[in-house]
This record gives structure tokens, sequence and C-alpha cells, in this order.
């Protein structure tokens, strides 16, 4: 029961914080952690923006309209999640691209062209290397004399390997005889 009063008390000692910051943002925390994951997905460079827009152009606002040494923490926070949000970071899920303007769809319609390219260049692994990845089963199945359709049966059901038997045997022919 301590630990719960305990944990009831902290929270209590940074409301006041999350008032704040709420108010000045107009984001709650879940909005705010996931502008964060937003913030972290973007290029260094994009991120290197993002902080210069807050700390020049929004925070010297935010004190002029809270005047108040004791927030400066709290300000330069704020204003780098006013930032993320103006960079782009968009409140809707998966509507981003609606939201912004025409600029902002050229953007999302380039990373739309590079997933796809990305998945174009993406080749499956060859099935000869998929099964000598997983030789040492092979090897010790057909110790036991088990046979190549079990074999094939086996590496189907286990590791998702769709390999005929007659390919299995050419294999074992090849690598061990």
């Amino acid at each position: 029961m301590e630990t719960s009063s305990m944990s009831d008390a902290r929270c209590e000692k940074y409301r006041p914080l999350e008032d704040k910051i709420a108010l000045w943002t107009s984001l709650t925390a879940n909005e705010r952690t996931r502008g964060f994951h937003w913030f972290a997905a973007r290029p260094a460079h994009e991120q290197a923006e993002i902080i210069m827009e807050g700390e020049e152009n929004i925070l010297p606002r935010l004190q002029t309209a809270n005047p108040g040494k004791e927030q400066d923490k709290d300000m330069r926070y704020a204003a780098l999640l006013l930032a993320i949000r103006r960079a782009g970071f968009d409140l809707v899920r998966r509507r981003g691209y609606r939201v912004q303007g025409h600029k902002e769809f050229e953007k999302f319609e380039q990373l739309r062209q590079g997933t796809l390219q990305s998945l174009k260049n993406q080749k499956k692994a060859p099935l000869r290397q998929t099964l000598l990845a997983h030789w040492g089963d092979v090897r010790l199945l057909k110790k036991q004399g088990t046979g190549f359709l079990l074999i094939s049966r086996y590496l189907q059901r286990a590791h998702h390997i769709k390999a005929s038997a007659s390919y299995i045997a050419r294999l074992w022919r090849e690598v061990e005889e």
C-alpha cells in the first residue's frame, strides 16, 4: 500500500508540469510520446533543424508570453514539442498527407516511392542458402535414418521451408558426399 501512495505522491509532484505543458502545447501525454517517436524517426539533419526552430523561433515567443525564469526547462521542452508539431508531426494517425499542404504531400509521395523501391530491391534468399542455414537439422535427421521425404516435411512444418525431397537429396550429394 505504501508504494501506491508513494507513486501517487510522485504523480502529484509532476502534475503542475503536465498541466503547464498541456496548456502551452495543447498535446496530451500520449500525443507527446507519439511526437517524440516521430521525431526520433527523422534523419539527424532534420532533427537538428527542428531543434533549432524550437530554440530560435518558438522559445522566445513562449518566454515573452509566460515570464518567469524557473520555467526555462519546461519552456524548452514545450518549444521542442511545438517545433516537432510544426515540422510535420500530425495528431491524426496515418492522415498526415491529408492534413498537410501540397508541398508536404510531395514529401509523403517521395517516402512512398522510396519504400516501394526498397521492397523491389529486397530479394528472397535462395532456397539453397536457406537450406544450408538449417543443414544441421538435415544432417542430424539423415544420420538418424530419416528419408528425404520426411526431412522435407519436417522443414516445411518446423521452419516453413518448402523444398522437395529430390532437391534436398541432390543438395545432400553435393555437400556431404
